[in-house]
């Protein structure tokens, strides 16, 4: 098989619209290759692409299974589990995993998540489950209601006579000092 050479001509092509980068540094295109994978970490990058696939993946899922408990978005919920579990994505981070990172959560959200919307399909009642930042949320909007609720204490204080009226009864002696 013969090879075409790689001249200035024949690497400036359409894709580009101009001059490649390694013909402006004046290499070839395997030299410029190798010192692109020379500066690029790729285990980096894997490393960043698998973690950024399971935050956002469980981000997700937290906001679904909000909602599911609630008994919002429960088919929604549902779909994406299966989605995840059947198209292998929990699997391959798993599988895939850099030492130090473990993925092990997003699959034991994806089961919760499924046998809440189990219940929810069944027509059983699921007991609602916060978190701790749910909560102290909670807390602070109803700190805020009870202090704009809260009438602050106002002393009455009447001028005028303060003699005892003659309508007044007398206390029983039990009562007195």
């Amino acid at each position: 098989m013969r090879e075409l050479p790689r001249t200035r001509e024949l690497v400036k092509s359409a894709c580009f619209g101009e001059t490649p980068p390694w013909v402006k540094a004046g290499l070839s295109f395997d030299k410029w290759s190798q010192l692109r994978a020379i500066g690029e970490d790729s285990e980096l990058g894997y490393r960043v692409t698998l973690q950024r696939i399971c935050s956002e993946s469980f981000r997700y899922l937290e906001s679904l299974a909000r909602d599911a408990r609630e008994g919002k978005h429960v088919f929604e919920a549902a779909n994406f589990c299966r989605w995840l579990r059947f198209s292998g994505v929990t699997d391959l981070l798993e599988r895939y995993a850099m030492p130090g990172q473990n993925f092990s959560t997003l699959s034991k959200a994806v089961d919760d998540l499924i046998s809440d919307c189990g219940e929810q399909f069944r027509g059983g009642k699921v007991l609602p489950k916060y978190s701790e930042s749910d909560i102290a949320e909670i807390n602070r909007k109803l700190d805020v209601l009870l202090s704009q609720s809260a009438a602050p204490a106002a002393t009455v204080v009447t001028v005028g006579d303060f003699a005892p009226s003659s309508r007044a009864k007398a206390l029983p002696a039990r009562f007195e000092a």
